[in-house]
């Protein structure tokens, strides 16, 4: 449960700051009064969502001053100033280093609690910030080192070939992959590969993809699923094409490829109520009688993405994952070797 906002009431006009703190309690926020900074920088706040009412002449350190220790201490709460004694430069300087208002006492109520409304919704937004930041960083640190060698040249702008090259990558051994609507993209990559002669593509992973416009299936009638259901499917699409359907190019929408012959390895999968179900299921069988090798999984009682939480059938599915990529790997590595076989045989005839 997410804890309440605080507001930090530091002046040092008692009956005025015993008012302040009545008003706010009757507005319904959580308040705390302070006399100076002094007494404020003794009580230093815990991490909870909050913002500083502060005056600018304070018996010690001024109103301008705790703003500048603040910060210095990496203190993010947002700063409203309310004062007798305004002046162009304080509020100036106040206003530079991140007030959010500089207001003059006497000040009326609600022009008072709007500016509090808008501190409280900046330290939301910050704390929001810090939290995703965290998180990505947190990320970042799970990466392996080859993950993250991988992960440098891409935010160096680098081309997969580039990086492929400069790592010692055998690009024969590099597949497609993806997820949802990544699904249908990695499927559509492997068919523009195969109809442009190259770059080779060694397999394809395609989790729940989006695979086909025409949404004609039963498991598109599925309303209300968790996570994505057949209205949220035609919204995508509507969103994803034109109005005019007519002639939907096959790396738009990849079910609609006449031809499926040539493409690499496959595995599929799909879950039993999600709406992408049957296209996916239905794209695999024509992989199938393409003569594509294909592992088509079909996991019960699930839903669309239902592996981005931490069940035991998530693990399962995910162990499957890794085990198929294992064998395309071998499959790959004893196919080069044959290949080298040959070309060894070859050489030696002639």
């Amino acid at each position: 449960m997410t804890e309440k906002a605080l507001i930090h009431v530091v002046d040092d006009d008692d009956s005025l700051r015993a008012a302040l703190l009545d008003l706010l309690d009757a507005a319904g926020f959580a308040a705390r009064g302070y006399a100076s900074t002094g007494e404020f920088l003794l009580q230093p706040p815990a991490d909870r969502p909050g913002c500083v009412l502060l005056d600018v002449r304070l018996p010690g350190p001024s109103g301008l001053d705790l703003q500048a220790a603040l910060q210095r201490h990496a203190v993010a709460l947002p700063v409203v100033f309310l004062t007798g004694h305004a002046d162009v430069p304080t509020s100036v300087r106040a206003m530079k280093a991140g007030a959010v208002d500089f207001l003059e006492k006497p000040v009326e109520r609600d022009t008072l609690l709007e500016a509090l409304e808008r501190a409280l919704a900046r330290d939301a937004a910050q704390r929001k910030a810090r939290d995703e930041a965290k998180r990505q960083s947190s990320r970042l640190a799970a990466l392996t080192p080859r993950e993250r060698e991988v992960f440098d040249r891409i935010v160096a702008g680098k081309l997969n070939r580039q990086i492929a090259d400069d790592l010692g990558i055998d690009s024969s051994r590099v597949g497609v992959g993806g997820v949802s609507a990544g699904g249908g993209l990695a499927a559509a990559v492997a068919l523009m590969a195969r109809d442009r002669g190259g770059p080779f593509v060694a397999f394809q992973m395609l989790m729940f993809p989006v695979l086909d416009d025409r949404m004609e299936t039963t498991s598109m009638t599925f309303v209300d699923t968790p996570l994505f259901d057949g209205p949220a499917a035609a919204r995508m699409w509507s969103t994803y094409l034109d109005a005019n359907r007519s002639a939907i190019s096959p790396y738009a929408a990849p079910a609609r490829a006449d031809d499926l012959r040539g493409l690499p390895p496959t595995y599929l999968a799909t879950g039993e109520f999600d709406p992408l179900r049957d296209e996916g299921i239905a794209y695999a069988v024509r992989l199938l009688a393409a003569d594509v090798s294909v592992e088509l999984h079909n996991f019960a009682g699930t839903f669309h993405t239902f592996d981005v939480f931490p069940t035991a059938i998530s693990t399962r599915a995910a162990n499957e994952q890794v085990e198929w990529l294992r064998r395309i790997a071998h499959r790959l590595k004893d196919s080069m070797a044959d290949e080298s076989v040959r070309q060894s045989t070859d050489g030696a005839s002639t």
